[in-house]
């Protein structure tokens, strides 16, 4: 199951207020609909280890090198 939300104005409702931004909530336990490879992100998302990487895009969310990416932004602050 996938809830998407996007932002709006509360004063004006009916106001396109289309930004871009969207927020995806996944029920990763969740069992019906979707296909292969949002089962297999989700199961990764669940449990983000060596043994659930399974096809491209698990193995792109697992060689994300959080730690580098923070110093190469430590270094553009200074």
């Amino acid at each position: 199951m996938c809830y998407t939300i996007k932002n709006m104005c509360e004063e004006v409702p009916k106001l396109d207020y289309d930004d871009g931004l969207k927020i995806m909530y996944f029920n990763i336990q969740g069992v019906k609909g979707g296909n292969e490879v949002i089962h297999n992100l989700l199961k990764f998302m669940l449990n983000s280890n060596a043994e659930n990487v399974v096809d491209d895009t698990t193995r792109k969310m697992y060689d994300y090198d959080v730690d580098k990416i923070y110093e190469e932004y430590k270094k553009v602050l200074h």
